[in-house]
């Protein structure tokens, strides 16, 4: 983690245009008209939360946010320059909006991710002990049928007193012997996924969900749809089980592996 980043308030017109920057780099696949233009941007800044990243006076990352309803925040954008990952950047953006949503009086920020989205969920459940509280199908409206799969979205809400968050403590063996489903990668690099059937919990009531490596894997093999669907009827069925309480990712025989962890609801 970098110590050479500082998180404050945006203070005038040009730090727009920079973070409209990184959007561009952050956010390559979208198209120009679905970037977040900067007026937005400043409209954040003015009536919620809005918060930029800076690294040796430069901007390398923001978030904004918009008012929900009573008490919570809309986390509506997040975005760090590919250059300055794995600096913790993302995770200080999130503190400081905490920290400062809760002087306003905001007690929880919440948002919603693709769950293959593998950094965001390493960020925002893991770090951030996150609580899923929502599946959302076809979260865009998608006019295909049966909807979009690819668009289908967890959401979290996140507290804003972090410090007064227990952390969670997950038993190692609910990572390796129980699973909903796995991963199984082929030499050529393709990758299927086992199912077990239906949720088997551990004896202290815990199992795992494992998910792909990487959300470019699964792009580059054309395999989007065909997965978006498998995890759909996955993640639906794990809702109706119990509830999702932490990510993880370990190595196994030379492969980082994730998983979302599932507690049986009692």
């Amino acid at each position: 983690m970098t110590l050479d980043v500082i998180v404050s308030k945006p203070t005038k017109k040009s730090e727009f245009e920079e973070c409209f920057k990184v959007t561009q780099k952050a956010w390559t696949g979208l198209p120009c008209e679905q970037r977040i233009p900067e007026h937005i941007m400043q409209a954040s800044d003015r009536t919620s939360l809005f918060r930029i990243a800076k690294e040796n006076s430069r901007v390398v990352g923001y978030a904004m946010c918009f008012n929900a309803k009573e008490n919570q925040i809309y986390l509506h954008a997040i975005g760090v320059d590919g250059k300055a990952h794995s600096k913790g950047i993302g995770k200080k953006l999130m503190d400081e909006l905490c920290k400062d949503a809760r002087e306003k009086g905001v007690e929880s920020i919440l948002l919603t991710y693709e769950p293959f989205k593998t950094n965001n969920a390493n960020l925002y459940i893991r770090k951030m002990k996150g609580q899923v509280i929502g599946f959302e199908l076809d979260a865009y409206q998608s006019t295909n049928d049966n909807g979009d799969a690819s668009t289908d979205r967890f959401l979290v809400k996140i507290s804003t007193a972090q410090e007064d968050t227990p952390v969670r403590e997950i038993p190692t063996n609910a990572l390796i012997q129980t699973k909903v489903c796995k991963v199984k990668y082929s030499p050529a690099g393709n990758m299927e996924i086992i199912r077990s059937g239906g949720a088997t919990f551990d004896h202290k009531g815990f199992c795992a969900i494992e998910v792909p490596s990487s959300i470019k894997h699964i792009e580059n093999h054309g395999q989007e749809k065909e997965f978006g669907l498998i995890y759909r009827d996955v993640f639906t069925l794990a809702r109706q089980v119990g509830e999702i309480v932490d990510f993880r990712t370990v190595s196994e025989f030379n492969q980082r592996r994730n998983f979302y962890i599932l507690q049986q609801r009692k």
